[in-house]
């Protein structure tokens, strides 16, 4: 019996055992809970169901823990809230490396202060952009809404180029496109035209026709395609922009602004087959459309700046009575893009001209961040994983502010990012890694650029 009773009293004893080391556990994870909504709480958090527990706890370890922030040159120590400039959206918002994403355009940053410097143009409305930025250079009533004519035929050719896998796929011309007024490629029903052919029609030659034969072969019908076109534009965040046919010539609830055609410049000029069009001078299609009788087609491209500037990309030329003349170009120089749009422009290819030497001449590319640079923060020192580097007229340079932004995810796994604004406004934003030993070059206020 006694034997029984010990071997009951131990199985008694490694219950108890058991027990207390659950409550223990219970208890910690408790008090871990009550500590995280706590601090959740004084962040200005809201109650949050259990599927929602592991995001909002990324949200609190992610949060800059009195980052140094670095005033034009001069360093502080971030005393909280009102001692940090505004934020970034997310660590990923770094401009330099990602491609566009929905709601993009939104975060580009506005244009510059006034500028004696600035040239007088004579579009009702004009952009100039720096694309590997975003920077609005210049701005004439950018968000006004005006008739677009054949810059159209931007969004046109992109959708049409992202909407297929073969370029070479052969489209039949219907009655439709045969019967499109003004501008033309003399296409006639039941002809058999690759697409690649009508796209460089399209945007070498502005035809109409063109547009409505892609316009049919993709979506179906003028009204479906221009269903893709407006889907497009808001994935790209172009809020002044409705398109209602594909060639541009006027309509009622077809418009766009300055400011979303240079986005949309910007987003196309991205797509290689698309800059090969664009920039193409002289193309000879492999089918003649019917129009051109027994004489082989050869088309210019209208877009003289190919030929009248250096560095020219081409992208679009435009005219209607009520439009007027528009433009939207691109032009390279030292590896640096820059995208110039203007709408109702008299003079437009001028305006475009003098658009392009003021950008390049007055906004120099200026190195902010250098790749192998440390930085130090609260927790420790953070060597620069990229360059960064923005366009900035010289007395803007002093506006320059960086801070590290740190978090830690877990033991050893600290997560860092670099921020940089122009005053209050955010421009960028460069990974860090954790600096082990002492490689690098320490960054001091005074070597700022």
């Amino acid at each position: 019996m006694g034997k029984r009773l010990r071997l009951r009293g131990g199985y008694a004893t490694r219950d108890f055992r058991r027990t207390i080391f659950f409550l223990t556990v219970t208890v910690l994870i408790a008090a871990g809970s009550v500590f995280l909504f706590a601090e959740l709480a004084e962040r200005g958090g809201s109650f949050i169901r259990p599927g929602e527990l592991l995001s909002a706890a990324q949200e609190v370890l992610r949060a800059p823990q009195r980052p140094f922030v670095f005033r034009g040159g001069a360093a502080e120590a971030g005393g909280g809230p009102s001692s940090l400039p505004v934020p970034l959206q997310s660590p990923s918002d770094a401009f330099a490396s990602e491609a566009l994403a929905p709601g993009r355009a939104a975060l580009f940053p506005g244009p510059p202060p006034e500028d004696a410097d600035a040239p007088e143009v004579s579009a009702k409305a004009a952009v100039l952009l720096d694309a590997a930025s975003g920077r609005v250079l210049y701005a004439r009533e950018p968000h006004a809404r005006l008739p677009m004519a054949s810059l159209t035929k931007i969004m046109t050719a992109i959708v049409a180029l992202e909407a297929t896998s073969d370029p070479e796929e052969v489209v039949t011309v219907s009655p439709n496109a045969e019967g499109v007024e003004g501008s033309s490629i003399y296409l006639r029903a039941g002809d058999k035209i690759p697409l690649r052919d009508l796209l460089y029609g399209l945007m070498l030659r502005s035809g109409n026709d063109a547009a409505m034969a892609v316009a049919e072969h993709v979506g179906g019908s003028v009204e479906g395609f221009s269903f893709l076109m407006n889907e497009k534009a808001a994935w790209l965040g172009l809020t002044d922009t409705h398109f209602v046919n594909p060639h541009g010539l006027d309509a009622e609830g077809h418009y766009a602004s300055a400011y979303d055609l240079a986005v949309l410049s910007r987003y196309a000029m991205e797509n290689p087959t698309f800059r090969e069009i664009v920039g193409t001078r002289v193309y000879r299609p492999r089918v003649t459309p019917s129009g051109h009788g027994n004489s082989e087609a050869v088309w210019t491209n209208k877009n003289k700046l190919l030929v009248t500037y250096e560095g020219a990309e081409g992208i679009k030329t435009a005219y209607t009575d009520r439009a007027g003349r528009g433009l939207a170009a691109s032009a390279v120089r030292d590896g640096r893009r820059l995208i110039a749009v203007v709408l109702n422009a008299p003079d437009d290819w001028n305006d475009v001209a003098k658009l392009f030497d003021y950008g390049f001449s007055r906004f120099p590319q200026t190195p902010i961040v250098r790749k192998g640079e440390v930085y130090t923060g609260v927790r420790g020192s953070y060597v620069a994983l990229a360059d960064l580097a923005y366009p900035l007229r010289p007395e803007e340079v002093p506006r320059i502010g960086l801070f590290v932004q740190e978090a830690e995810f877990g033991p050893f796994r600290p997560n860092a990012f670099l921020k940089v604004y122009l005053g209050q406004e955010a421009i960028g934003s460069v990974p860090l890694a954790p600096l082990m030993g002492d490689a690098g070059r320490v960054v001091s206020p005074e070597h700022r650029p």
